[in-house]
């Protein structure tokens, strides 16, 4: 294949009841499917996901199925994509979404015509899926992680110029299962110089499936999961100097944490008192480590509230503090 433009990168594990509407909905894409490739990662699948994936590669020369041995998380087999992508850009999407027919024209022309490192498309949750809203009020040809809502958007399902990841050395980190994309896109987002955002067409489809194991609901150590977000945190201290910077963009990442994050879904969740403790602890621990006043004050005022409550490191504070009627942090 010559003069491919985009590359959409789908790892999968265990994927075969959903695959299909995902791959389907991008061969019936606007733009030509020969400046299209679809390179699908089988992460050592145990059911009938690697049949299905050779089917479609044997009736569509634009697929390629790569099958290796699991991983244990999607970080791997996107860090393959980026190594075997001959595209312009590529576009990571989640084997069991799909897009709106007229996606990839429509973000592809925004990327071309402002030299965009980052695109993201609009977002709509499907089967009561929540989605991230905030930076889809209008289309932004041109805007930086400093000037947008767009860490909003933490997950990796977008358009990004390969040379641009490759340039930058940015690539997942390998093994972790549980916010291992975060990492990848807090170092994509603020080395980007351009960000462009399509919001006038419903461009990538978020779907709830009653079947699907969600890694924000899947068990996770408080440890592992402050450690991947260590790793955020220190990506915005090596790379960004200037320290007003610096701190509003550790404000930004702590607000999509604070907000939707496991740092505040642990006190409802179902876990015993001594987990719920242990998160505390570890989340007690990283509040010290990641922020400032600076920091802190860069936060809507009721995350202000739920942060001075979790430095005192009281569980039952923690809880009453979420068992009020607290305003929209948003």
């Amino acid at each position: 294949m010559t003069n491919i433009l985009i590359t959409i990168g789908i790892p999968v594990y265990n994927g075969e009841r959903h695959i299909q509407s995902c791959v389907d909905s991008i061969l019936k894409q606007t733009i030509p499917q020969e400046q299209i490739e679809i390179i699908i990662v089988n992460d050592g699948s145990m059911d009938r996901t690697a049949a299905v994936l050779d089917s479609y590669s044997k009736q569509h020369s634009n697929i390629r199925a790569i099958h290796q041995p699991n991983t244990g998380g999607p970080g791997a087999p996107r860090n393959t994509i980026i190594s075997e992508a001959l595209g312009e850009y590529i576009f990571f999407v989640d084997a069991d979404d799909f897009l709106g027919e007229e996606a990839l024209e429509r973000m592809y022309g925004m990327a071309v015509e402002n030299g965009s490192d980052i695109v993201l498309g609009k977002f709509v949750g499907v089967n009561g899926r929540g989605v991230a809203q905030s930076m889809f009020n209008r289309n932004q040809a041109k805007t930086t992680a400093l000037q947008s809502d767009v860490f909003d958007a933490i997950g990796p399902t977008k358009m990004f110029r390969r040379k641009f990841l490759l340039e930058k050395g940015i690539r997942f980190p390998v093994g972790i299962c549980t916010a291992e994309d975060q990492p990848f896109m807090v170092h994509a987002y603020i080395l980007a110089d351009t960000i462009s955002i399509v919001a006038d067409y419903p461009c990538y489809y978020v779907v709830n499936h009653s079947d699907k194991e969600h890694a924000s609901v899947m068990p996770a150590s408080p440890y592992d999961y402050y450690s991947t977000l260590d790793q955020s945190v220190r990506i915005i201290k090596l790379h960004i100097k200037n320290q007003t910077h610096q701190d509003l963009l550790i404000a930004k990442y702590l607000k999509k944490e604070f907000t939707t994050g496991r740092s505040v879904s642990f006190a409802s969740s179902m876990i015993s008192k001594q987990e719920k403790t242990a998160w505390l602890s570890e989340l007690n621990r990283c509040l010290f480590s990641w922020s400032n006043s600076k920091i802190i004050s860069h936060l809507p005022t009721p995350l202000q509230q739920f942060v001075s409550c979790a430095k005192t490191n009281d569980l039952q504070k923690v809880l009453t503090f979420f068992s009020e009627d607290i305003p929209d942090a948003g």
